[in-house]
């Protein structure tokens, strides 16, 4: 078994990939992704993008977000 994630970190994480399709399976891509952010320092961009990765693997992508018009 891993170590559990905060829920900083996934939200932070579902957040970056429902608003950016760069990401993928591979970590130090998405570090390289992550460094055009603002994140508060290497620790918190280095778990963000092993978890995307982890997501990316599992399949477990979030939809991207729809802006809802009302007529």
């Amino acid at each position: 078994m891993g170590r559990i994630k905060s829920l900083q970190i996934k939200r932070a994480a579902k957040a970056l990939m429902s608003d950016n399709s760069d990401f993928t399976t591979d970590f130090d891509k998405n570090k390289e992704v992550l460094k055009n952010y603002t994140l508060p320092d290497k620790g918190t961009r280095n778990k963000i993008a092993g978890y995307i990765a982890r997501l990316k693997k599992a399949g477990d992508i979030p939809k991207p977000r729809s802006i809802k018009e009302n007529d």
